[in-house]
């Protein structure tokens, strides 16, 4: 069986069994152990795209932070992966929070994004020393700015302000 590389992971081929392997594990193998359906990462290929991104940017912006949005597939190997990288995240939820700190995430790489920021979520920010936040609309504004003095008097936030020209 052929099929266009350029559309698969790195690792992707067909082995002797003339089944699809991925990183060195046949699927249909997998499938048998695991059921289906099954989502199969290959970590061979989300690091050579992290560092491929990674380089890019900083061959002209030393300081950059390039982040994973966790709202396409976060777990925690993701996360593990991730933080050796020396990415940062843009997470959406308290939930994304926990397994980005657990994973060894420094706060200032730790973005806050989503347009429906609950009062819980932002204080769960506040609470693991996060205060980059992605402000999606001015009522955000606001609020962020009463919940940061009400956790800390000299809270500063960094806000990153989202446009949507012509909406």
């Amino acid at each position: 069986m052929s099929f266009a590389q350029s559309l698969f992971p790195l690792t992707a081929h067909t082995n002797e069994s003339n089944h699809f392997e991925l990183g060195g594990c046949d699927v249909v193998s997998l499938a048998e152990q695991f059921g289906t359906p099954l989502y199969v990462y290959d970590e061979t290929t989300l690091r050579e795209q992290a560092t491929r991104a990674l380089n890019a940017f900083r061959s002209r912006w030393n300081e950059v932070i390039v982040l994973y949005a966790t709202k396409a597939y976060f777990a925690p190997f993701l996360a593990h992966l991730y933080c050796e990288l020396g990415l940062g995240l843009d997470v959406t939820s308290e939930g994304e929070i926990v397994i980005a700190r657990h994973a060894g995430f420094d706060s200032d790489k730790i973005y806050v994004h989503g347009n429906n920021k609950t009062p819980e979520e932002i204080r769960a920010a506040f609470d693991s020393n996060i205060t980059h936040f992605v402000v999606d609309n001015l009522d955000e504004i606001s609020r962020l700015s009463h919940l940061a003095s009400v956790h800390s008097p000299s809270a500063i936030c960094h806000l990153l302000i989202r446009l949507s020209p012509n909406i």
